[in-house]
């Protein structure tokens, strides 16, 4: 569970622009240059610190859905990828008027130690494979078997159910 929530004003979300970058009942994998796409008013400090965002839009076409981006964070001090899903509701066309980022979660596989080499200023980071990151860069829903993707969604949807609840 996730032990400290950002709530953020999604009210100016469009659903368009999120379903741009990843259709509903798919995930995509992208850089975080895609972030401000779709939420302009997420911090520029913290999408600095992305390795990765795993985007999964999960729902009805035409009814609720909820769009989570997992974030995979470089946390400099323990040498490790955290994750930070971030949750937005659209209730057909209209976003619910809060969005929310999940911060030190404890479900398993949030966060992965990285070796050495993998900070290393000479750009490392292909030298390892980040545990949670998809090897595939699109796929259904149902294709995407990361445990830990699985448990980030149920905390984001336990949080954000009361937007959806009315509209089942």
């Amino acid at each position: 569970m996730g032990k400290t929530v950002t709530w953020f004003d999604t009210s100016s979300d469009e659903r368009a622009a999120w379903e741009a970058v990843c259709p509903v009942g798919q995930f995509r994998v992208a850089s975080p240059s895609i972030i401000p796409s779709i939420m302009p008013w997420f911090p520029a400090g913290f999408l600095a610190k992305i390795e990765a965002v795993t985007i999964v839009a999960s729902g009805n076409v035409n009814g609720p859905i909820l769009f989570m981006a997992n974030f995979h964070r470089r946390d400099f001090r323990a040498r490790a990828i955290d994750q930070e899903p971030f949750g937005a509701v659209f209730l057909g066309s209209e976003p619910a008027p809060s969005g929310c980022l999940l911060h030190h979660g404890a479900w398993p596989g949030r966060t992965v130690t990285m070796p050495l080499q993998f900070w290393l200023p000479s750009g490392a980071t292909s030298c390892c494979t980040v545990s949670g990151i998809p090897p595939q860069v699109s796929g259904v829903i149902a294709d995407l078997k990361i445990e830990c993707h699985h448990a980030a969604f149920v905390e984001l949807d336990r949080r954000l159910r009361p937007f959806i609840e009315p509209y089942l």
